[in-house]
C-alpha cells in the first residue's frame, strides 16, 4: 500500500519499506532497490523515517550506472564519503589512505568485474611486493574487503568476492625492552641538577619499575594522607 511519501510502502503487516530507481543496466532494463531498515539496520517505524533512509540511498547511486562504476570511482565517490562521515576525522586522515592501495592496485577495473581471483592477486601483492609489513598488509586487506561488503550492502553488487579469499593475519610482535644495565646507563645519562631533570629520572625510575603503561601512570592521582 502506498503511502504520503514517494518511494515509500507499507505491508500487510504494516511494516514501512521503500523501493527506488537506482539505474538501469547493460540491457536497458530498470533496476530497483528495496529496503526495510535505516543505515544502523533498524526496522522503520514510521513512513517519513523510510522516506528519508530512501532518500539517503538514492544520492549514494545518483548519476551512477549499476553496471559499470569503476572501484575507484565507487570508492572516491561513494564509500570514502561515507566512511568519512562514520568516524573521527583523525581517524579518516590515517586510514584514507590506506583505503586507496587497492584503488591503485585495481586500476579503472569494474566494481562488478572483480574476481576472487582479483582479491587474491592484491593479497599476494600486499604480502611481497608492496614492501609493506605483515600488520599493515593485514589492516589494508580488512579495509578492502569492508569496502566491497559496503558495495553489496548499497546492491552495487550481489557478493563480496574477497571473502573466498584468505583473511591476512597479523604478524607478531617482537618487543625489545632495555635489560637492567642499558636502563642504568640510560638513567645515568640525566643530570638531576634541576627540577625537570630530576622528574625525568623519577618517571622512567617508576615505569621501569612498575611496569604500567603510560596512559595508566597519567590516570594516576597523589593522595597525601595526614
Amino acid at each position: 500500500m502506498k503511502t504520503r511519501y514517494p518511494n515509500v510502502y507499507q505491508d500487510k503487516n504494516g511494516k514501512y519499506f521503500y523501493q527506488i530507481f537506482i539505474g538501469t543496466d547493460a540491457n536497458g532494463k530498470k533496476k530497483l532497490k528495496k529496503g526495510r531498515r535505516d543505515a544502523l539496520k533498524h526496522p522503520f517505524s514510521s513512513a517519513y523515517q523510510a522516506y528519508k533512509e530512501a532518500q539517503r540511498v538514492q544520492a549514494l547511486y545518483a548519476n551512477v550506472s549499476a553496471d559499470n562504476i569503476s572501484y575507484a570511482s565507487f570508492m572516491k565517490d561513494r564509500y570514502l564519503p561515507k566512511y568519512r562521515g562514520d568516524v573521527e576525522a583523525s581517524t579518516y586522515d590515517t586510514h584514507n589512505l590506506m583505503m586507496l592501495k587497492g584503488v591503485d592496485f585495481l586500476g579503472e577495473i569494474k566494481l562488478k568485474d572483480i574476481k576472487v581471483i582479483d582479491c587474491e592477486k592484491y593479497r599476494t601483492w600486499l604480502l611481497t611486493d608492496s614492501g609493506f609489513s605483515r600488520n599493515y598488509a593485514s589492516l589494508i586487506y580488512t579495509a578492502f574487503r569492508q569496502s566491497l561488503d559496503y558495495a553489496v550492502e548499497i546492491g552495487l553488487i550481489a557478493s563480496n568476492p574477497s571473502l573466498k579469499t584468505k583473511s591476512i593475519p597479523k604478524g607478531r610482535n617482537i618487543e625489545n625492552y632495555w635489560t637492567m644495565p642499558e636502563f642504568e646507563k640510560v638513567l645515568a645519562s640525566i643530570n638531576t641538577d634541576t627540577f625537570y631533570e630530576e622528574l625525568i629520572y623519577v618517571t622512567f625510575l617508576f615505569y621501569y619499575r612498575i611496569g604500567c603503561r603510560v596512559n595508566e601512570g597519567f590516570a594516576l592521582r597523589c593522595q597525601i594522607l595526614i
